[in-house]
């Protein structure tokens, strides 16, 4: 009997190392998002002006009268601040974050998202989460 020996292929080690790598990556990526559990968003609106359009992190929630609150909707990820698009006295408001560099998910609960008109010529809104009480 004779033993062959297969050349030595280096792509093939590398292939593989590179394979259970990406399958651990992926892993470790879905076990992340699966124990992210959404927030329950509200609006208030502190800006003493009705808002029309209001759309949070994609999520639509309409007109939004002075004082008031908007029922909750569910986000699968919320930080502290968000993406916010309105129209304020006729005029389109539009909120971006930068990033969420260093921030940390709300995580499960239910938050408000206030609102609140800034002082100055140009026409922006502020939005801070606050937790509500369970």
């Amino acid at each position: 009997m004779t033993t062959e020996h297969f050349p030595c292929k280096p792509w093939v080690s590398f292939s593989i190392v590179f394979a259970t790598l990406g399958a651990l990556l992926m892993l470790i990526i879905m076990t992340y998002y699966k124990e992210q559990l959404p927030s329950d968003i509200r609006l208030f609106n502190e800006t003493g002006v009705e808002l029309q359009d209001i759309e949070v992190n994609g999520k639509n929630y309409g007109t939004l009268a002075a004082g008031a609150f908007t029922m909750y909707q569910s986000h699968a990820m919320a930080y502290r601040y968000a993406n916010v698009k309105l129209q304020m006295l006729g005029k389109e408001v539009h909120m971006d974050p930068d990033c969420y560099s260093g921030e940390t998910l709300l995580g499960k609960g239910r938050f408000t998202y206030k609102i609140q008109k800034m002082a100055g010529p140009e026409m922006a809104v502020d939005v801070q989460a606050v937790k509500d009480p369970d």
